[in-house]
């Protein structure tokens, strides 16, 4: 075989070649444009961010208690004198600034301040987005090959659309396939027929999960703190053996009840009574705790059961740091499990540490209030529960 005579079929056109190169060229100029801006400068950009942020929050959480804002300035101008940082700011949960340095004009990241298992308040981190752009050889290599090879290979194809090159390739391709030896067919493979059909999967299931919060454990001395969390678990399994659920010790939160599914459509909101029950409870039992309470739910197949590191747990218990007085925080997929909005008084809730939450970070909200009927049957059922604890409720020690 001859080369030359293989190149004739093949070689582009002048016109066409030069056609290839000038727009490959404007595509490569867009391309490493591009790629200025592509993802590795937006993952360093966050794994720094994220990192920054979370440091932060580990060394503000001591002076965010004692709200000691010359603290946190010290640490926000140390943290601000990096070049990859243009501003630090601290908050406490209500939202008040507590102390800043420099200007949040960049990419923000917010990491929430945690002290023995409690949110109380959150950080903010703004960055320099200039600082993370990085040349990358191997991008600048690889353009310039694109702007070397593929004119060729477009000029290339090009030609060989055309009708005459087209069949004289073809004819030149049937006279050597005509010399090859062919080779006999390969013998079907037999496949098992006797394979057991997988057995069917199980239905997932759902785990409504109510956090109770011990809002202000750190501010009670041990045995004012000790008291309360036994309490706390005492009412909560009141409430959980009228409504179906089991209660689960958290420590540095209070107790988790998850509740059991079932078939009636309006159990979410049988649900929340349940909560506002607790609540009511809470609020005139306990002489030493403030509580605030938040619910999420999540799905899980029937087998597998759901451990206390899940991330609907750890939302729930978010929420319950995020929830006001007299209020119950609810996740997103849990509002839009309630039925018949009218029974509720509810609104927005609207918070940064919303976007650390895993399973849901859009339609959070707060519930305020039952309406009437639904608020004096939780009333019935709290007084109820009450009368029932007299009996057996062994008078405090303080």
């Amino acid at each position: 075989m001859k080369l030359t005579s293989w190149s004739e079929l093949v070689k582009p056109d002048r016109d066409v070649l030069m056609i290839a190169i000038v727009a490959v060229m404007l595509t490569a100029l867009v391309l490493h444009l591009a790629g200025r801006f592509s993802d590795q400068q937006q993952q360093r950009l966050d794994v720094f961010g994220n990192a920054t942020a979370q440091a932060l929050a580990e060394l503000a959480a001591e002076p965010v208690i004692r709200q000691d804002r010359m603290h946190l300035g010290v640490i926000g101008n140390r943290l601000a004198d990096l070049p990859q940082v243009t501003g630090v700011a601290s908050y406490t949960l209500d939202d008040q600034l507590l102390a800043t340095t420099g200007e949040l004009t960049g990419p923000e990241y917010v990491h929430a301040v945690s002290a023995d298992g409690n949110v109380i308040g959150y950080v903010r981190v703004s960055l320099e987005r200039d600082a993370f752009a990085e040349h990358n050889p191997a991008r600048t290599v690889a353009t310039l090959l694109t702007v070397l090879l593929l004119p060729f290979a477009v000029a290339m194809g090009w030609s060989l659309a055309q009708p005459g090159r087209r069949e004289a390739l073809r004819a030149r391709l049937q006279g050597l396939s005509q010399q090859w030896p062919r080779r006999s067919p390969a013998e079907p493979v037999e496949r098992p027929t006797d394979t057991p059909a997988p057995a069917p999967a199980l239905a997932d299931i759902v785990h409504y999960l109510l956090a109770v919060n011990l809002y202000n454990q750190l501010s009670l001395a041990r045995n004012e703190r000790e008291f309360e969390l036994s309490l706390c678990m005492e009412l909560a399994e009141d409430v959980a053996a009228l409504y179906q659920g089991q209660v689960v010790g958290m420590p540095g939160l209070g107790a988790v009840v998850s509740f059991d599914h079932s078939d009636d459509p309006d159990r979410p909101f049988q649900i929340l009574c349940a909560a506002f029950v607790l609540a009511s409870l809470l609020r005139d039992e306990t002489p030493f705790g403030t509580y605030r309470l938040g619910l999420s739910l999540t799905e899980r197949p029937a087998d597998q059961p759901l451990p206390l590191e899940d991330d609907a747990v750890a939302d729930a218990a978010l929420l319950s740091a995020l929830a006001k007085d007299t209020s119950l925080a609810l996740s997103g997929p849990f509002a839009a499990a309630l039925d018949d909005l009218e029974r509720i008084v509810i609104k927005p809730l609207l918070n940064p540490l919303l976007d650390e939450l895993a399973t849901s970070k859009d339609g959070c909200c707060l519930v305020t209030e039952l309406a009437p009927p639904f608020a004096s049957r939780v009333m019935e059922q709290a007084e109820a529960l009450r009368s029932q604890r007299e009996p057996i409720s062994s008078p405090s020690t303080f």
